[in-house]
């Protein structure tokens, strides 16, 4: 009896235990095919990804410089306000 479990355990080893954890040339092949098409579809996300963050930059550049004029004209704007009101109330010129 005893050994007849033992060559069914051992028939079950060889069956299916073996050939499911043995690897193949093939299947090593394919799953290294698997991975570099993965790596590659990740680099090109990461491409992706990396030219939007430079559009992204690009438009921040462009807002800023646009804010910073608006800021000047806005300026120069209030300095001639400031001086028609003193010039209006003739008030003196603050000493600097």
């Amino acid at each position: 009896v005893q050994t007849h479990v033992i060559s069914r355990v051992e028939e079950a080893t060889t069956t299916i235990l073996l050939p499911r954890f043995q690897t193949q040339p093939e299947t090593v092949i394919e799953d290294f095919a698997d991975i570099i098409r993965a790596a590659a579809a990740l680099v090109k996300r990461l491409d992706a990804s990396q030219a939007q963050y430079a559009d992204v930059a690009d438009e921040l550049k462009d807002l800023l410089s646009s804010y910073r004029d608006e800021m000047q004209r806005n300026s120069a704007a209030l300095e001639k306000m400031i001086e028609l009101l003193r010039e209006g109330f003739r008030l003196h010129q603050p000493p600097q």
